[in-house]
């Protein structure tokens, strides 16, 4: 009988590579083609893709794990209302519910398809032993497949491995020294790692008693602002009065038997749903003593105004919430220049500062418009103008399209549209070079599937995005969008956004489309037939795009006004 090694996300490589030792002619099955890289770093060069296309819109599909996450989410809220009134908008775990409604979606709809044509086999199946957290790996995709297996009679194995302690939680300690007239400003800015420098900087010319709050998950250190430090929670919560430690975990044991009855919609396995439910719960445990620590701290003297990134790695519930209760003011800024999630509060009193280069309007969850100024990042802006010359050179700009387990597109299309680019530029001798997201690459399928040198793809990985764009003519942002297209247009390197689907509106907000043109690769064909034909009109549209980008700024102020 065949046999057939499942590997779902990076940590279950090195089961799998054990597996492949005890199973050597057994087959190794992927659902994320940038896993076949992760496999071949271990030596194991015969993973297989297995593409499994589940006709998801995905556009439709990220509506829909939004609107689930929001009514699980306000069902959860009576219970955290009782003890926390300001909560009431403030979607503590809105991001949890939503990566973990998106998870079980996807891999359900993934394995319903899957299981209706598997061959005889018997499937060896590595489980994550840990509850999620936002997108990273877990016991979930491994469960579900499971659950499908064993209520079709397939035979299988599962192999328990990586069991983690996901009760420990650490929040910021509170013991500051308080300045005698308090802090002016609480920062707490996780995932900015591209822009620290630059709101550290601002942040220290402002001359005001700043406190640094850090995060747990994707902190990014503020090493010349007062920081407190990560403590234990259950350090934390002892510290607190004896009721206030009986309101908080009366709160947490009805928050993890609602949150296990969702699950069981989904999950036939109880165990798990109640380690998904109280691992769910033990966070917002973790916001409650946050929350509770933050008041009796700061009651007193509470800050004038508090800064937080848009990327919420699980205090800005808190922080919100008490900004409600004192009415400071909360300024949101971008984690990566762009505003494309929609914040999470109800809460009035906020503003944003995104890149001059956003569009689209920025909103709350409940759809009402966020105000926002555009602020002056540190940008070197350069045009560069050439005499017309024959187009040499396409650069395609290829976003990461899966990971996590989780391949977002139709990959057929997705390499056809691919494919139609590339087979122009070759019909009329034009060079082309593709670039693919660091840290999200996919090099062994892409380029069997281009029938590619994977050393051009390693090659191209070198440098930074504006080395690649200006070894190009133009270049083309290949379907999902990247921010890092700032880093083209402020050079004045021409660029256009190719698409082979309908972007959902997270993807639609990252670039924005009066600069860079969103078009089909039918279009993109004709565009740059024009540019073969007639090079002046490659020059036209470098300038007009330019212009276009600097016009953006012409309303931008200072970071140091705002914040």
């Amino acid at each position: 009988m065949k046999q057939v090694i499942v590997v779902f996300e990076r940590p279950d490589l090195d089961a799998a590579a054990q597996l492949c030792a005890q199973l050597p002619s057994a087959e190794i099955w992927v659902f994320d083609p940038h896993l076949l890289d992760n496999l071949a770093e271990r030596g194991i060069h015969h993973g297989r893709f297995i593409d499994t296309p589940t006709g998801i819109d995905i556009s439709r599909q990220a509506h829909e794990n939004r609107s689930w996450a929001l009514a699980v989410e306000r069902e959860i809220d009576q219970i955290l209302l009782d003890f926390v009134p300001e909560a009431e908008g403030c979607y503590w775990q809105h991001l949890n519910w939503l990566y973990l409604g998106a998870t079980i979606s996807h891999y359900a709809k993934l394995w319903d398809n899957l299981t209706k044509t598997l061959p005889d086999a018997e499937f060896h199946i590595p489980v994550y032993d840990a509850p999620a957290t936002y997108y990273t790996p877990s016991f979930l995709p491994a469960i579900l497949l499971l659950e499908r297996l064993a209520a079709r009679g397939f035979r299988f194995s599962a192999y328990s491995h990586s069991r983690l302690d996901a009760t420990t939680q650490f929040i910021p300690g509170f013991e500051p020294e308080i300045p005698e007239n308090g802090f002016h400003t609480f920062t707490h800015i996780p995932t900015c790692i591209y822009d620290r420098d630059f709101l550290e900087q601002t942040l220290l010319c402002s001359g005001r008693a700043i406190l640094n709050f850090p995060s747990f998950h994707w902190n990014v250190p503020i090493a010349s602002i007062p920081s407190l430090p990560l403590c234990r929670v259950e350090a934390a919560l002892r510290r607190l009065p004896e009721d206030c430690q009986r309101g908080i975990e009366q709160t947490v044991s009805a928050i993890s038997s609602a949150a296990a009855a969702v699950f069981r919609q989904h999950l036939k396995t109880d165990d798990f749903c109640t380690r998904q439910a109280s691992h769910l719960a033990f966070q917002y445990r973790a916001q409650l003593v946050f929350f509770e620590h933050l008041g009796r701290t700061f009651s007193g003297k509470p800050p004038q105004k508090i800064i937080l990134s848009n990327h919420d790695s699980g205090l800005h519930g808190p922080f919100i919430s008490f900004a409600r209760k004192y009415r400071i003011p909360v300024i949101f800024v971008p984690h990566a220049k762009i505003f494309n999630f929609p914040i999470q509060t109800t809460y009035e009193n906020v503003q944003a500062l995104p890149h001059p280069i956003q569009r689209s309007e920025i909103l709350a969850l409940s759809g009402r418009r966020i105000p926002s100024q555009a602020i002056l990042f540190p940008e070197e802006h350069r045009r560069t103008t050439y005499p017309p010359a024959r187009l040499n050179t396409v650069g395609i700009i290829l976003n990461k399209f899966s990971g996590d387990g989780i391949c977002l597109l139709d990959t057929h299309d997705f390499i056809a549209g691919l494919k139609e680019i590339v087979c122009w530029c070759q019909a009329h001798q034009v060079n082309w070079e593709i670039r693919l997201k660091p840290g999200g690459t996919c090099i062994r399928w892409l380029a069997s599937e281009l029938e590619l040198d994977p050393a051009i793809l390693v090659a191209n990985l070198a440098g930074t995005m504006a080395d690649f764009g200006k070894r190009c003519d133009l270049c083309v942002m290949y379907d999902s969008p990247t921010s890092g297209a700032i880093d083209l247009l402020r050079l004045s390197i021409p660029t256009v956004n190719t698409v082979i689907r309908a972007l959902c509106a997270e993807e639609a907000a990252i670039t924005n489309h009066d600069i860079v043109p969103l078009e089909s690769v039918p279009e993109t064909q004709a565009r740059l037939a024009g540019y073969l034909a007639d090079p002046n009109r490659l020059e036209i549209f470098r300038n007009e795009q330019f212009s276009r980008y600097m016009a953006a700024f012409q309303k931008a102020l200072p970071a140091a006004l705002l914040i």
